[in-house]
Order: structure tokens, then C-alpha cells, then sequence
């Protein structure tokens, strides 16, 4: 059974054993899972990542191996490109095998949508590799030592692995 851990919240969730008032959607945005309760997030698990491994591999080179990390780099770009600047922001959280997202659920719920069309369509997530890239490529690296290494973004990321 797997286990989710946020450092926002208290508590430690079991997937599938929920705390009362706890909701989990498998469905809607499959293979998106958002969980809503005392923690609010959007989860994929790495058992769903492995079908999309072969796109990623194609840019191996570049430093995509295509777990949580990427999938996280991804979402930072849908999340600026498609998502109105009114909708709170998304924390991410995400390691090898996870990738989380946390923010409020309408917001996650536009997220879990544009993430679930990328993730069905090879192209598309060729296309945002792409320009994940060419943001890297015109933005600065910015890094500063007191911030968390969860919280660094994804340029400072990829580049600290380079």
C-alpha cells in the first residue's frame, strides 16, 4: 500500500484507507488521482509514469528519465501557460516515484485535466519537453541556499543534475 506525505499536513494517508471526510477521485482524471481533504493534492503514481518512460527516453540525453521530477517540470509549464493568473498557486512535491501537486481543488482540477490530455498523447508531451527546454534555455537559473531542495524550481533542478 502506498503512502502519502506532505509536509504541510500532520498526518500521514494510506491510499485507500481514508480519514473521515477524505475523498479520493481514481477516475475522472486517471491516471491523475486527486485527493481531497485535510491534504489536498493531485498524485500520479510511478506505476502510471512507466507507460510514458519511452517518450522521455527519446531525450534522455537532456536529462529526462520521466518520473515525478519531470512530470512535475511539465506541470510548472502547463500550470503558467493554461491556468488564469486569478487561480491560487500549485506546490509541487514530488520525488522519483510521485508526482504531487497541492493547491486549492479548482485549481487542481484545471491542472488534473490539461495533464491528463498531455499524458494521452505522445506529441504533446514532446512539444512541452520542448519548450520546458527553451524556458531553461531563456531563463536564468535562479538559486538561492535558504530555499528548500523541494521547493527549488524545476531550471534549478535539472540544472544542479547536469
Amino acid at each position: 500500500m502506498e503512502t502519502l506525505r506532505n509536509q504541510n499536513c500532520e498526518m500521514s494517508a494510506k491510499i485507500g484507507e481514508l480519514e473521515p471526510g477524505l475523498t479520493t477521485d481514481n477516475a475522472t482524471f486517471m491516471p491523475f488521482i486527486l485527493i481531497d481533504g485535510h491534504c489536498r493534492a493531485l498524485v500520479m503514481f510511478d506505476h502510471s509514469m512507466a507507460f510514458k518512460y519511452h517518450v522521455f527516453l527519446e531525450r534522455s540525453t537532456e536529462g529526462w528519465s520521466g518520473n515525478g521530477v519531470d512530470w512535475t517540470s511539465l506541470a510548472e509549464v502547463v500550470a503558467a501557460e493554461c491556468l488564469c493568473a486569478l487561480t491560487e498557486p500549485v506546490a509541487y512535491d514530488s520525488d522519483a516515484d510521485l508526482f504531487s501537486a497541492r493547491g486549492c481543488r479548482s485549481t487542481l482540477e484545471k491542472l488534473a485535466f490539461q495533464l491528463q490530455a498531455i499524458y494521452r498523447n505522445d506529441d504533446a508531451i514532446r512539444d512541452l519537453m520542448s519548450r520546458v527546454v527553451a524556458v531553461r534555455a531563456v531563463a536564468p537559473v535562479k538559486f538561492d541556499p535558504q530555499e528548500s531542495t523541494r521547493a527549488l524550481s524545476y531550471q534549478s533542478r535539472r540544472a544542479s543534475r547536469m
